[in-house]
């Protein structure tokens, strides 16, 4: 996670006495430190000339250079694998422990942990200052009150703000830093926070570091106890459940990670002061290639130089997960891909960056290479030869590291199994745009080469199993986690329920304008309206009935009830159906006969 400039709160540090003693007393054992570490150079200079020898570190113990075998002593870290995009470790903070995974980020330097106070920020755990007995506040001197240093950190994905602070950290169970400058963060920026993280581990160089300066690769090295080469190793496993599983290595290498008959290409670091790529692991890149087309932007440098353009270099970064190109490389490489793939391959997204193809494979897309410069070659061997053991000897008795042999430029090749990633035939490449003019060569590529970062040189180096460096030896990158599995089923079921929910609610809005409709035209056709009966009732009263025959008069007259007298009470004409009278007899007149009085 390579980080832009940093904004740290003005003014000077109050530390307290003891403090500035430590310091001083752990200054006054680097030159033992540094000493032990000059010995055990040796070995790396002899791994590098192809054997594996051991040198002494002064102490009786046999320790490794830069190519560590197994037997030698290192640390290791085991790595989450979250869907093959994010990697994380676990520290311990403070006494009592406080334990919180994070990010070991070889695109920064800085250490920071979210506060107790920070509601917002990723991750389950937060760390609290005041259960820990070895936290420290580190102050502003010209506030008052005084109050702690505040900082900002500006990522290439986000933005973290807190304040400055002391605390002791352990890496595994063998070390432990006491009064390491780090961070506890109370904001977060969105971007931040859909990391499934904790917090961040800087493994770059001191001069990126904006809180925790000294880094932690400078505490290391000047720490009495840590003894180890300072080399260390990151292994990205295919899948989650894969054996052996991702790790960080601190000490060296494992060469049982490497592969059978590895051979390491080691590239240098470039370390131009003045320069914007000054403290990152930052390679000299003289060529992309997309199917064997270079890409625009990347012209040849010449070996051995530092050059100035900044698309001619590559950052090394375990903090993004994917492949970043400069805006006009990657353009290039998304037409180059969609000549070979066709009118399939496309923008899926209406945010951009989704480029994709349905029903494709990883076979169908081409190969993508990076070609460092000023390689050097050395390769691991269960056994030196004779002329290794020689030069070895040599070695030990010069206590002056010869320089490796060298190589000419080497393309390490990105397969489409290596940096596409399909999930239930859709397809898509794992690269993006770049917001600066370097590439950044994140997790996809670390997880096509083991890699080495050696401090003590400035060199990285990456393996490649039998010499080969043409990708495609680990499994596809395609959708194989219970975690990926099941947010496809979800994203499935979602859709289902979205369907369903349309299609019931589209049913239902039928049904009830179908009422509607039917409530609109059954009065009109069933009911009278009160123009109707008021018609019928002015028929009524105007009607002339005609004379009926005097016999049927008179029977008439037999059947009908006597006539209630008329009151001066009103009566009320109701339009409701009146109760059922009693049948007529066949001879009366069908037609009824109403008389208002």
């Amino acid at each position: 996670m390579a980080p832009s400039r940093a904004r740290c709160g003005s003014g000077h540090l109050h530390l307290p006495r003891r403090s500035r003693r430590r310091r001083s007393e752990s200054s006054l054992g680097r030159a033992g430190a540094r000493t032990r570490r000059a010995v055990a150079s040796i070995s790396l200079v002899a791994a590098a000339l192809g054997g594996l020898a051991t040198a002494g570190d002064g102490n009786g113990n046999d320790n490794n250079g830069g190519l560590a075998t197994g037997a030698a002593p290192l640390l290791r870290i085991p790595l989450e694998n979250y869907d093959q995009m994010q990697f994380y470790g676990t520290i311990e903070l403070g006494e009592p422990a406080q334990t919180f995974r994070v990010i070991f980020d070889t695109g920064s330097s800085d250490i920071w942990v979210p506060s107790a106070s920070c509601r917002t920020c990723s991750g389950l755990h937060r760390y609290r200052a005041g259960a820990s007995a070895t936290h420290r506040e580190i102050t502003l001197v010209t506030s008052q009150p005084q109050t702690a240093e505040p900082f900002v950190l500006q990522y290439g994905s986000g933005a973290v703000k807190g304040h400055k602070m002391r605390e002791t950290l352990r890496l595994g169970d063998a070390v432990e830093l006491e009064n390491v400058i780090m961070g506890s963060v109370v904001e977060q920026s969105h971007e931040i926070r859909r990391f499934q993280t904790e917090g961040i581990v800087g493994l770059a160089m001191d001069p990126l570091a904006r809180v925790s300066s000294p880094n932690l690769l400078r505490l290391l090295q000047d720490s009495p106890t840590y003894t180890l080469p300072m080399v260390f190793s990151l292994y990205v496993s295919p899948f989650p459940s894969a054996s052996p599983p991702s790790q960080l290595v601190f000490g060296g290498v494992d060469d049982a990670l490497a592969g059978d008959d590895a051979v390491w290409h080691s590239f240098p670091v470039l370390q131009d002061p003045k320069s914007s790529l000054h403290g990152f692991w930052a390679l000299a890149l003289q060529d992309v290639t997309v199917d064997g087309v270079s890409l625009p932007g990347f012209a040849a440098a010449s070996d051995g130089a530092s050059p100035d353009d900044a698309h001619s270099a590559a950052i090394i970064d375990s903090g993004t997960s994917l492949i970043l190109l400069p805006a006009p490389a990657y353009h290039a490489a998304i037409e180059a891909m969609q000549d070979a793939l066709g009118v399939g391959f496309r923008n899926h997204s209406r945010r951009g960056g989704g480029f994709s193809c349905r029903d494709c494979e990883h076979g169908d897309f081409p190969a993508l290479a990076f070609q460092f410069a000023s390689a050097e070659l050395s390769r691991t061997t269960d056994a030196p030869s004779a002329q290794e053991q020689e030069q070895e000897q040599d070695a030990d008795e010069a206590m002056e590291p010869p320089a490796p042999p060298r190589a000419p430029p080497r393309r390490f090749v990105l397969q489409g199994s290596d940096y596409v990633r399909c999930e239930h035939r859709v397809c898509t490449p794992q690269i993006d745009v770049s917001s600066s003019s370097a590439v950044i060569l994140g997790d996809v590529f670390l997880r096509a080469y083991y890699t080495q970062f050696d401090v003590e040189n400035q060199r990285v180096g990456f393996a490649c199993p039998r010499g080969n460096c043409d990708g495609g030896i680990k499994p596809p990158l395609a959708l194989g986690t219970g975690f990926a599995q099941l947010s496809h089923w979800s994203s499935l079921l979602a859709n289902a329920t979205l369907v369903l929910t349309v299609v019931l609610t589209s049913l239902w809005a039928v049904s009830h304008a179908q009422l509607w409709i039917l409530a609109r035209v059954s009065p009109s056709a069933s009911a009278p309206t009160a123009t109707d009966a008021e018609a019928d009732a002015d028929a009524a009263t105007t009607a002339v009935t005609k004379p009926a025959p005097k016999a049927k008069q008179q029977q008439q007259q037999q059947h009908a009830p006597t006539p209630t007298p008329p009151t001066e009470s009103r009566e009320t004409l109701s339009l409701s159906s009146p109760s059922p009278s009693p049948s007529p007899s066949p001879g009366d007149d069908p037609r009824v006969e109403i008389v208002v009085v």
